[in-house]
């Protein structure tokens, strides 16, 4: 098995003559054969993303071919007995990604390795795509609405990669549309590889689960104690943070802002884009990073705790894992450009570098492009000489009331070519994301960190499928369709290259968060991404930046009470539950008063529950067989006390039709867990006998599939009234019938069984 490599601490100063600078003499060997096991391994060795001797990938995707936005069924070629081919590729080489969306989980896909007259892979996008061994989570996922596989895939001569044909049916406007996107390496004709194994042995399996443990361990692991007690940086200062000599490898950066007590969080989160992380290699006199330090690590607009691969936070401070070799000095600096002061506190992790010339420098540039620049396309990264692109975080700000701004295709254009080579089909699938996402998530190599009305904060890094380039690179991604999207555009660019150079920057214009004008209205979106990423402290800042910003609403109450309820959430239930009842017995406020009262009933025995209900279709809602409320608003979340004893349960929901965006959901909070509406809830527009009941047998109904619809709420409605039951309905999928069950104006049922034991466990919860 392969494991973590050993970690060193910095002690004092390395002995130079022990390892050889960046660019001497030492040769590296000729390539060796490749197995697929050598590639296996390259998925854990984590040093090896900033070498420049590492194969570059390129990408073949459904994009429109006359350069406009038709970006799905345009296929390689029509295949024999109604298959289309995705991809032909020649060897030797190996995919490295593989992302789709348009089908459903049972779409049939082929892999032909090698002009064998059988597929090595005959699977289907569910199983291929974290259904089945070795292709499981989170190498490979189905996110909402589309799928993708990290899992490398080999070919010594050939693969050709194949997708089920599906006829659009008449009159469905050329549905299904198929998008895909799949990576590949080509290697050197004198290097030979093992293609993926016709059977996959166990020492196979063991393999992929222990690199699914490593990234996971990895990407959830902690940032690395501060040296020292930290610096003070003055506005309008720059500090020297921390020096270091070389030769060395920087495996891991740890950075904490701190400010005085009486910081409001609005100063904080502006701290963020107004204070610069930079960085200098060797005696280069410029930086070769030079990013506001939230976007650096992924908080934009405001702190934000989540973890990857290679950056996030944590309660501590920001983390980067970005492997970043130097051969004799890196400094690290802070420039203060905020109208605060903060205190800084920084950790790093170093090892010996390993003689090689193939050691790239680590470079970060930050880029903004404003309302005004409709007619030409946002630049990630625009940089000459020779290198590696390894991934970009984006933020988007759109005006256009829609989300056609997220209909922006990348490109990336190498070395000069008068075509882009890499050409895509749409923002968010870029992100392994698909139709404007559902909501926030994080994966080690790609997340959402921020979605709403119509804004979105996304990530990837391209470990296995770095672009590489010998003169010159730009990325780019479209402002809309024809470039007519009015919006901000936000990035960072991560790269690699051969000697440090200096990057471009930043202005010293007003950075601070672009205006939204759905602001006053997206609040509840907001915190409920926060709480999807487990954020509740964030969230509270969140609410004290709004209250802020916003001092006279009358729902702020209501915000001051939702606190509590974060504060429960992260473990000081006592203290949460007195300020409850104090809250219950002076609020003036009838919603407020009613809402605590909630919160502190639930505390008093173990049998209380709170059922959370938010549906745009009208809706009964019944439990046991017995109706409580009937529901049915697309700004309302209405809360119903129940009483549970132990023993087994049915939660039924039965909805009246409405036109899309329509949904049901439901969150039940016990003392025993948690009960969600999920896909895998059983659904059905016939139904007779005892189905409202616990017992009844519904496994001949649907189950209700799919991922939900986005949101909850979706565009038209945008708006939640506030309340203060924190962590549920951001918890639950709204469940909608899809096409294949929907029979237009008549109802249906969505129903799930659970089991309570009485002790401290709910079975069938619906996760």
């Amino acid at each position: 098995m392969h494991s973590l490599p050993a970690i060193v601490y910095r002690q004092g100063p390395l002995l130079a003559a022990a390892f050889c600078l960046l660019g001497c003499g030492v040769s590296n060997p000729p390539p060796a054969a490749r197995t697929w096991h050598d590639l296996l391994d390259e998925l854990v060795e984590f040093d090896k993303w900033a070498r420049l001797d590492q194969p570059g990938s390129k990408m073949i995707a459904s994009s429109d071919p006359s350069g406009g936005n038709a970006d799905y069924n345009n296929y390689v070629r029509e295949g024999p007995d109604g298959w289309e081919v995705f991809a032909d590729l020649e060897g030797p080489g190996y995919i490295s990604r593989f992302w789709f969306t348009g089908g459903e989980d049972g779409q049939r896909f082929r892999f032909v390795f090698d002009d064998e007259k059988t597929p090595r892979i005959d699977t289907t996008a569910g199983a291929f795509c974290g259904g089945e061994d070795p292709f499981l989570p989170p190498l490979a996922m189905k996110e909402p609405f589309c799928w993708f596989s990290l899992v490398p895939l080999p070919y010594q001569k050939r693969v050709v990669v194949l997708s089920k044909k599906r006829v659009p049916k008449p009159g469905g406007g050329g549905w299904p549309r198929h998008f895909y996107q799949i990576n590949y390496t080509k290697l050197a004709k004198s290097q030979s590889v093992e293609s993926f194994p016709r059977v996959l042995s166990d020492r196979d399996l063991a393999k992929l689960a222990e690199i699914r443990r490593i990234w996971v361990q990895r990407a959830a692991g902690p940032g690395v104690p501060s040296h020292g007690g930290g610096m003070q940086i003055d506005a309008g200062q720059y500090g020297d943070v921390l020096t270091l000599t070389g030769p060395s490898m920087l495996r891991e950066l740890s950075l904490s802002l701190t400010f005085h007590p009486d910081t409001n969080p609005a100063i904080r989160e502006q701290a963020l884009r107004g204070v610069r992380l930079q960085i200098w290699w060797n005696d280069n006199p410029a930086p070769s990073v030079d990013v506001p330090i939230g976007d650096f690590f992924g908080s934009v607009w405001r702190t934000t705790r989540f973890s990857s691969l290679w950056f996030g936070a944590d309660q501590r401070g920001f983390i980067s894992r970005f492997p970043m070799p130097f051969s004799s000095r890196a400094r690290i600096g802070v420039l203060n450009e905020a109208n605060v002061g903060v205190g800084v506190e920084c950790g790093v992790r170093e090892a010996p570098l390993p003689p090689s010339e193939s050691w790239g420098y680590f470079h970060a540039v930050w880029n903004r492009t404003v309302p005004g620049q409709v007619g030409s396309p946002h630049p990630v990264l625009s940089t000459s000489g020779r290198g590696k692109f390894v991934g970009c975080l984006l933020a988007v700000t759109g005006l256009d009331q829609s989300w056609w701004i997220l209909e922006s295709d990348e490109t990336m254009t190498i070395d000069g070519a008068k075509e882009p080579q890499w050409k895509g089909t749409g923002l968010e699938d870029y992100f392994n994301g698909g139709w404007y996402y559902q909501n926030a998530h994080t994966q080690p190599l790609h997340g959402l960190l921020f979605k709403a009305p119509f804004r979105t904060v996304q990530y990837r890094f391209h470990f296995m499928d770095p672009v590489q380039f010998g003169k010159s690179f730009r990325m780019e991604f479209e402002r809309g369709p024809g470039q007519r999207s009015k919006g901000w555009m936000e990035s960072v660019g991560y790269y690699y290259l051969e000697e440090p150079v200096a990057v471009a920057a930043v202005s010293t214009e007003d950075r601070s968060m672009p205006e939204d004008p759905q602001a006053g209205r997206t609040l509840m979106q907001e915190l409920h991404n926060l709480e999807r990423l487990g954020d509740g402290r964030a969230a509270m800042d969140a609410i004290d930046t709004y209250l802020q910003r916003n001092p006279v609403v009358p729902f702020a109450d209501v915000l001051h009470l939702r606190k509590w309820a974060y504060r429960e959430h992260q473990g000081h239930v006592d203290q949460a539950v007195v300020a409850y009842r104090r809250i219950a017995g002076s609020a003036t406020n009838a919603t407020v008063k009613k809402q605590a009262e909630d919160l502190a009933w639930f505390h008093e025995s173990r049998n209380n529950s709170l059922l959370s209900l938010y549906c745009r279709n009208e809706t009964r809602i019944i439990l046991d067989g017995r109706p409580l409320v009937i529901v049915g608003h697309p700004a309302k979340v209405v809360v119903v006390r129940v009483q549970l004893e132990p023993g087994n349960h049915a939660l039924v929901l039965q909805a009246k039709p409405e036109r899309y965006p329509d949904w049901v959901l439901a969150h039940l909070r016990t003392h025993y867990g948690t009960v969600l509406t999920h896909p895998n809830w059983r659904i059905s527009y016939t139904y007779d006998g005892s189905w409202q009941r616990p017992g009844y047998d519904d496994s001949g109904w649907s189950v209700v599939g799919g991922h939900g619809i986005k949101g909850p709420p979706e565009v038209p409605f945008v708006y939640i009234e506030p309340n203060a039951y924190a962590f549920t309905i951001s918890e639950a999928d709204g469940l909608r019938a899809r096409p294949g069950v929907r029979q237009e104006g008549k109802s249906f049922v969505v129903r799930h069984e659970f089991y309570l034991n009485g002790d401290s466990e709910l079975h069938g919860a619906g996760l």
